[in-house]
This record gives structure tokens, sequence and C-alpha cells, in this order.
């Protein structure tokens, strides 16, 4: 590295390219990582800055590129620098890129400091990116491989972080729990359906949405939880009929993305939660609310595996609602909580 003269931007990111395909293409030369018990960070670092500018960089693409394979090399201390150019970046694409590459780096990049602000960074920011479900999905997968990268000493010292259980609010004492309206059926409802497609209460029907914590599990119009299909664009999804029957009958159809798994293991035991993950015979399992947790699994362990029959979201939400806040609900979620909508025009 020493005898290399100073590379401008384009043969820098030439060079970390062709690198990295031979890492590919041949695996790590031999005895590779014994170079950093010999180097110190400090003299790491000066070598990166005289070749490439050290990171930040001031160019994006050479900063990905260098810290995608400073990662794979493990040096030490990278995830501090990867972390760094995560907060600083201006989008959410380059933070989710920069936090994807992170994800797989081993203990020996980390400090502990690091993994702390990893995960936090995990906990308190991406919940505002927007996306969906989909993007929720795609971020508990980058979760789920950090996880998997922990030492046994580092998930101790991390607890409660690196997989937080969802903060309960608690009701206030005096809050007395709703009053059942009634039971409702399909036929109750399905000759007012009409009505929600104009003249509706706006107000109503977000208050009925938040009354009947949908927002716990479904986002909409950016705010809201992901584990849940977005309801953003149910109208381009639904009919009013449709959307009834989803709140009335939530089994009747259960969409792939968001079907649990029934596990019944060689031992008897029966796991049943949905899959995040599955990498090298290991699944990573979500289980049921309100106790979830996301544990790891051996497939080599499952006798039986079958999707579950009985949806996540439960029954007889809308029992406590008045006839006309059911329809206001209606029209709230397919104008995809737009006040603008037409179904809310007078």
């Amino acid at each position: 590295l020493q005898h290399l003269p100073p590379l401008s931007a384009e043969e820098q990111i030439a060079a970390l390219r062709i690198h990295g395909l031979c890492f590919i293409r041949m695996g790590p030369i031999e005895g590779w990582r014994s170079i950093f018990e010999t180097l110190d960070w400090e003299s790491a670092m000066r070598e990166s800055r005289r070749l490439y500018g050290g990171l930040p960089t001031g160019n994006d693409d050479l900063d990905r590129e260098l810290l995608r394979l400073l990662v794979y090399l493990e040096l030490p201390k990278i995830a501090s620098l990867g972390i760094d150019l995560m907060r600083a970046a201006e989008s959410q694409e380059e933070q989710i890129y920069y936090a994807f590459v992170l994800r797989t780096l081993k203990s020996a990049g980390w400090t502990l400091r690091a993994r702390e602000d990893y995960f936090r960074w995990l906990n308190e920011i991406t919940p505002g990116f927007t996306g969906g479900a989909s993007l929720a999905q795609y971020m508990g997968a980058i979760r789920a491989d950090a996880i998997a990268t922990l030492s046994e000493s580092e998930r101790t010292a991390l607890a409660g972080l690196y997989d937080p259980k969802p903060k309960a609010e608690a009701a206030p004492l005096s809050a007395a729990a709703p009053k059942v309206v009634k039971e409702w059926a399909m036929s109750d409802l399905v000759p007012y359906l009409a009505e929600t497609r104009k003249g509706r209460d706006f107000a109503r029907g977000k208050a009925a949405y938040e009354r009947t914590t949908c927002a716990t599990c479904h986002r909409i119009a950016g705010e809201g939880g992901s584990t849940g299909p977005d309801l953003t664009g149910a109208g381009s999804r639904f009919n009013e009929r449709d959307l009834l029957e989803t709140i009335l009958e939530p089994s009747t159809v259960i969409s792939d993305q968001y079907e649990d798994m029934q596990l019944l293991m060689k031992d008897g035991e029966l796991v049943v939660g949905r899959i995040e993950n599955e990498v090298d015979g290991v699944i990573s399992l979500r289980t049921l609310p309100p106790e979830e947790a996301l544990i790891e699994i051996d497939a080599s362990e499952i006798d039986v595996r079958k999707p579950s029959t009985t949806s996540r979201m439960p029954e007889g939400l809308v029992n406590t609602l008045q006839g006309e806040e059911i329809l206001d609900l209606i029209a709230y979620v397919l104008a995809g909580g737009a006040p603008e909508s037409e179904r809310f025009a007078k």
C-alpha cells in the first residue's frame, strides 16, 4: 500500500470493485486478518486516508464501496465510521444502505458503543421511514441479521435494546372497558355500504380507527404500526364489502405476506409466529403478541410446518362502535386517511 500513489475518485472506485471481485471469486487472502493485529487503528486510517481520502471521502459512491470492502475485511472499529455515514446520509435510502452493509459485520469491527448506536437508530429512526409494510419487513430482516452477529456478552449488555418490546401505554385508572354495542354481522351493515361514498364524518372515522386500535398494526397516511398491511392505498385494493368482511371476519382470507406459521417441533412443542428470515437452516421467527419475541429455530428440528388459519387481527374490534361510526371508519380507511376525499364531501 505504501508504494501506491494517490488515486483519482474513479480509479479508487475501480480499485475497490476489483478488490471486491477478487474476494468474491478467490476468497480472502490467507492470514489477512493478522495484518490488523500488527497495524494499529491510527495507522490503518492513515493508509486509508492516503489512498482513498478516508471516510467520508466527499464522494457518495466511493464511501459506499469503501465501507463495503472494509466491513468485509472486518477492519477494527469500522462500525463507528459506518454509523457516522449512516447518520449523515440525507435520504432514507442511503441510511438503509449503510445499515444493510453493517448488519453482517462480526464483533471484531464493533465497539459496544457502536452496537448501542446501531440498534438505537433502528429503534428510533426507522419507524418514521415511508415505504409501508414491505419496508418494515426489510428492516426487520436487517435487524435479524445484525442480531445473529451478537456475541453472548453483547446480547447481555444490549438486552432490551436489540429486540425491544413494544411500549404499552397504561390506561387511565378511571377508564372503563368499552361497552359492546352489538356483535355486528355482514347482514347488519352491507345494505348501508353505499352511504360510505359521500357525506361521511372524517373526524369520527379517524376517532373510530384509533379507538379500535387499528393503528397499532396498520399504517395509514404515513402513521401507525407495520405488522399488518399498509392501509394508505386500501381504496385501490378493496371495495366497501371486501373491507367490511376483512374487519368482521379477518380469518376468512389471510395474505401470504402476513400469515403466521405453525411449527410442530420434533419434541412435540408447537411454535406459532411470523417467519422473518430463514438462512442456512436457521429460522428467525417473531412470536405472537402480547409477548412478542424474535427467536431462532433450527429448521432440522421441525417435524411439521403449516400456515396458521387464524389471523392476528382479532374479531369483534368494531363491536363497541355504533353503526354510523363503522360506516365512517370504512370511509376513512378507503380514503387512505385523506380528509379531502370525496367520501367526506357534503
